[in-house]
């Protein structure tokens, strides 16, 4: 097993790793990750949490894991990276926990405490009685107080974790908490929640390009079938020379996220239990997306657009690992609908998820239930007022799936600070994105006297 993991590693990594390498300071992203993770499990049939290359490090410590039985960490609270453990962080990730995704943002923090990742909790409740934010946010802060027991406390979360962080810091001020920095990374809403007009907006927009890119393929084929059979093949080779149309490796492959955005992929369904093969257009759920997928495109700004992993892993898997593969296909059956008729589903419909515009699906098992009870989460959500300070990092390209996230939390968020951060939903916590992004947020969690009327609840005091 040591052989075929190790193997695995390589070929998903594209770089020699030999049994005793610690595999996140050789260059693993979350991207990688989920793809290994796929192939791991059709090879063997194991599924491996994405967060276990925090708790084993080398292929040599996850087999000894695997052997003990511990595939799937039962931690809630993930240390992320070593500091101060008197002044810590606490992080939500996007999607469905890809803490990876994070990764050149946490790097690039110069911040002197330790970083804690929250993870979520596999509630494990059958689809027509879903947990809820309040369900997740009640066993983050008890875990929290494990970790810290008095504040005050510095939170952040990107993409849908954003929500998570928020929620947790109107928990912690019910008990009279001091909440010292809370920063939410452009997390979105759900289609529910969104106004009638911008929700509209969107979709007259969504429906616009989608017509205007199904034309141009029409006309693009109605104009090589009238052209003679030797320019139609010249055009054949010019486009298939295009670098956007050149294969991309699994290193750039998409998302869950995901949070739950788009390329997203992958922040958020952020979300990160094991691959999936995605399209472009996913969450980390965005349920299997990434942020790490637009590593390549952050430095130059651009959309971020994930690529699904190479075809040939699936392909060329044998006959036992292309059981497995039916197998996900079989469970985790590919998204239904358009998103215009999503806003008019009940998130309490086992296959709500099915519907949701981050949705992929061919989702390994335990990945496939964390997607699930995720959408439904986000989906039953409904924002609040929340009056005690925040800074609001929102993305300047947003996410094609997701309405303006300023202009759906402004009404809920009187006492935010507003930053525009460069990038998409993705790629703002990659690369040079995420290097600009650590930068400002380093400034805002540096020690400062904060009053206790702003961030504690109204009418208790801070020591309460």
């Amino acid at each position: 097993m040591l052989a075929t993991l190790t193997g695995l590693c390589q070929q998903t990594m594209r770089a020699a790793i030999a049994a005793d390498d610690d595999l996140v300071a050789k260059g693993l992203n979350a991207n990688k990750a989920l793809a290994l993770i796929k192939l791991f499990w059709m090879r063997t049939g194991i599924e491996l949490d994405v967060n276990v290359f925090y708790l084993h490090r080398t292929p040599r410590a996850i087999v000894a894991a695997i052997g003990q039985g511990c595939v799937q960490p039962t931690d809630k609270i993930l240390l992320l990276r070593e500091g101060d453990r008197a002044r810590p962080l606490f992080l939500f990730a996007g999607g469905v926990n890809c803490f990876l995704e994070t990764q050149d943002l946490v790097d690039a923090l110069t911040f002197a405490g330790a970083i804690y990742g929250i993870t979520l909790t596999d509630f494990g409740r059958p689809g027509d009685s879903p947990p809820e934010v309040a369900d997740e946010v009640e066993r983050a802060y008890r875990a929290m107080k494990t970790i810290q027991p008095e504040g005050p406390y510095r939170l952040a979360g990107y993409s849908f974790g954003g929500v998570l962080a928020l929620e947790l810091a109107r928990r912690a001020r019910v008990d009279g908490d001091m909440i010292e920095a809370l920063m939410l990374l452009d997390p979105p809403q759900n289609d529910h929640s969104w106004p009638l007009l911008l929700w509209a907006g969107l979709m007259r927009r969504t429906i616009t390009r989608q017509v205007t890119s199904v034309l141009g393929k029409l006309a693009g084929r109605a104009l090589r079938r009238g052209k003679p059979s030797a320019e139609r093949q010249g055009d054949v080779g010019v486009e298939a020379l295009r670098p956007g149309l050149i294969p991309s490796p699994v290193d750039q492959c998409g998302v869950l996220a995901s949070s739950n955005r788009s390329p997203s992929p992958p922040s958020c369904v952020g979300l990160s239990r094991a691959s999936a093969v995605v399209p472009a257009n996913s969450m980390v759920l965005q349920i299997a997306g990434s942020a790490a997928d637009t590593r390549h495109k952050a430095e130059h700004d651009g959309r971020g657009d994930g690529v699904a992993p190479h075809q040939n892993d699936v392909i060329s898997r044998p006959s036992a690992g292309n059981r497995f593969t039916a197998s996900a296909s079989h469970h985790s059956p590919s998204r239904r609908g358009h998103q215009l008729f999503f806003r008019f589903r009940h998130p309490r419909q086992p296959d709500y998820p099915l519907y949701a515009p981050q949705w992929a699906g061919g989702y390994t098992p335990v990945y496939d239930a964390c997607a699930r009870q995720l959408l439904q989460m986000k989906g039953l959500y409904r924002p609040s007022v929340y009056d005690g300070p925040l800074v609001f990092f929102a993305s300047t390209s947003g996410s094609p799936i997701d309405c303006n996230a300023k202009r759906i939390w402004k009404t809920y968020l009187p006492e935010a600070r507003w930053v525009s951060v460069s990038g998409n939903h993705l790629s703002m916590i990659v690369a040079r994105n995420a290097r600009k992004l650590a930068a400002v947020m380093d400034m805002h969690l540096r020690p400062a006297p904060i009053s206790a009327s702003a961030t504690s609840a109204p009418g208790k005091s801070a020591t309460a």
